[in-house]
C-alpha cells in the first residue's frame, strides 16, 4: 500500500455544506491535505452519490452549474476509480466475508482496488482493519 486516501460520501458532503459546524471544517482540512499530497481517491459511485445528496438535501439545493463544477474540480484534484466487473465482484467478496451494507462493500473495494491505505467514512468501525486498509471515523 502506499500513503492513498479514499473518501467516502459523507466527509465529502460535510465539506461542500458546511451546516456540521464541528464536521466541516475537519472534512474540508483532511481533503485538502489529500489534494496537496496528490493522494486523494474517490469512485464514481462517490462522485454520482455527492451529486444526488447535492441535488435532493442541500439547502439551498445544488445547481447543475454547481454539480459541473465540483466534476471538473474532483477528476482535476483525485484519482478516480471506475467501475467494473472486478470491482463489484471485490465487493461481493467483501460483502461474504464482512456482511457490509451493499454500498459499504462498493466503496471498500473500490479503495482496496486502488491501493488506498485509509478509508474516510463515519460509515464503517473507527479503526477497523479490511486487508490492508485501515478505516478511519476522521469526526471522532
Amino acid at each position: 500500500m502506499s500513503d492513498r486516501t479514499f473518501f467516502d460520501t459523507n466527509v465529502i458532503v460535510y465539506s461542500l455544506n458546511p451546516t456540521d459546524v464541528r464536521k466541516a471544517p475537519i472534512a474540508t482540512a483532511i481533503l485538502r491535505s489529500a489534494v496537496k499530497t496528490n493522494t486523494g481517491v474517490l469512485s464514481y459511485q462517490v462522485i454520482q452519490e455527492l451529486i444526488n445528496i447535492g441535488f435532493q438535501k442541500f439547502r439551498p439545493a445544488m445547481t447543475p452549474a454547481e454539480a459541473e463544477t465540483y466534476l471538473e474540480e474532483v477528476v482535476r484534484e483525485f484519482e478516480i476509480v471506475p467501475w467494473s466487473p472486478s470491482l463489484v465482484r471485490q465487493a461481493i467478496g467483501i460483502r461474504a466475508r464482512y456482511l457490509f451494507g451493499w454500498y459499504d462493500c462498493l466503496i471498500v473495494a473500490a479503495a482496496l482496488e486502488s491501493k488506498c491505505d485509509v478509508l474516510y467514512t463515519e460509515d464503517l468501525q473507527h479503526g477497523q482493519r479490511i486487508e490492508g486498509l485501515t478505516v478511519v471515523n476522521p469526526f471522532l
